[in-house]
């Protein structure tokens, strides 16, 4: 006899994803129970997301999403918990993977699910984006997130690994990667000043360019054409980014200056 299936909830944090939303709601129309909490959208999200859940909330919106995603998860009341971002689908492989979880028995707290990223309109297949995996399926109450932008979940119990992967439309143009970039970065930034984090603007260059080099070489970029390469180039310049805005908030702090000081008026 078949006992059964768990129930299943999925959790999904938006900003402004009317143009994402719909597809990533379709991919899991399946699902127990949909959960969204949108950080104040000032498109039409939250409109779209009620056509297929009552369960929509709004939180603060910080420009990351990581406490936004703790209370999403408090929502939820299903044994397990699909956690998704607006601009990813679950494909069918990863929905029967999925389904076979909450209808049998399994040791684990937890899933990794392999990522297949779409970069500027074309898959990408080689650099460090092929080996992303995230831990995205867990049962209710092991798992959590810090109020640190990109950190990692905090998982109690072990985790198994799936083969079904999502499907990830992180940047549709070049244009979304330097808008994300700019904000990420200064939160980044931000949190290493706070820690007392110092950076040298030699190591500025010699990360930005290592990085560069890591993707494009070592992990085989170039093999992507032309979308490996600028995507290698836009790694590096993040990394690059990310430790002079540190640097610039030290040498300011040094010197008395506010960071946040208007700058003088004129052409």
């Amino acid at each position: 006899m078949q006992s059964t299936p768990s129930m299943l909830s999925v959790v999904i944090n938006t900003l402004n994803e009317a143009h994402n939303i719909r597809a990533c709601l379709e991919a899991v129309s399946w699902a127990d129970e949909i959960i969204v909490v949108d950080m104040h959208s000032d498109d039409a999200t939250v409109a779209i997301a009620r056509e297929y859940t009552d369960h929509v909330y709004q939180h603060e919106r910080l420009g990351y999403v990581e406490p936004a995603r703790n209370f999403a998860l408090q929502q939820a009341t299903g044994e397990w918990v699909l956690v998704l971002d607006a601009d990813e689908r679950v494909t069918p492989e990863l929905k029967q993977e999925i389904s076979a979880v909450l209808r049998g028995q399994t040791e684990h707290a937890a899933y990794r699910i392999p990522y297949e990223d779409y970069f500027f309109g074309k898959l990408v297949q080689w650099g460090s984006w092929q080996h992303h995996k995230h831990v995205r399926l867990h049962r209710r109450g092991q798992v959590s997130y810090s109020s640190v932008i990109h950190s990692a979940p905090i998982i109690n119990g072990s985790i198994g690994e799936m083969k079904g992967a999502i499907q990830h439309y992180s940047h549709l143009t070049i244009a979304i990667f330097l808008s994300k970039m700019n904000t990420y970065t200064d939160i980044e930034a931000q949190h290493w000043f706070k820690q007392g984090t110092r950076v040298r603007l030699s190591k500025a260059f010699y990360y930005g360019m290592g990085k560069f080099l890591k993707e494009f070489i070592y992990y085989r970029g170039y093999r992507d054409g032309g979308h490996g390469c600028v995507l290698a180039a836009l790694m590096g310049i993040y990394y690059f980014v990310l430790r002079v805005k540190v640097w610039e908030r030290w040498y300011k702090h040094d010197r008395g200056i506010p960071y946040d000081r208007p700058p003088e008026q004129g052409l």
